[in-house]
């Protein structure tokens, strides 16, 4: 028998992109499109579609959230790793977001666990984190839809 081949290329600790910018109605398309640019070739279609959604959700939540000031600023980081793809959204100014969020998960956002292996809320250093993981080589898992 032939060894298992690897059928994505190795990742490595510094596979990851981080990006700022103002919470504004452009901040999901830029989250997105940096996710799809480094993992495309990396991760199959199927999880680079969930991961694109999932940031989306997320990323509009921040910058729709109520307490919203205008001139906040959002980081967005996406980790890749040999098993799975890491992705967390921090609120510097926002009042109370992770908590907004977890009222929109239980409203019946996709997150939750139709569409993330794990996810979670942090809130340290005067900002809220809103993270999700999704496991990779998992073909069992569907696409939400």
């Amino acid at each position: 028998m032939f060894p298992h081949r690897r059928t994505r290329p190795a990742a490595t600790p510094t596979d990851e992109v981080r990006l700022s910018f103002e919470a504004s109605l452009d901040g999901p398309s830029q989250a997105r499109r940096a996710a799809r640019e480094m993992l495309h070739g990396r991760v199959t279609d199927q999880e680079l579609h969930r991961v694109a959604m999932m940031i989306s959700d997320v990323v509009t939540i921040a910058v729709l959230h109520p307490h919203q000031r205008p001139d906040a600023i959002i980081d967005v980081h996406v980790e890749l790793s040999e098993d799975r793809v890491r992705a967390a959204v921090y609120d510097h100014d926002a009042v109370e977001f992770a908590a907004h969020f977890r009222s929109a998960v239980n409203a019946g956002i996709r997150l939750g666990d139709r569409a993330a292996s794990r996810w979670g809320t942090d809130t340290s250093d005067r900002r809220d984190c809103v993270w999700f993981e999704l496991d990779l080589g998992s073909p069992e898992r569907r696409v939400p839809g």
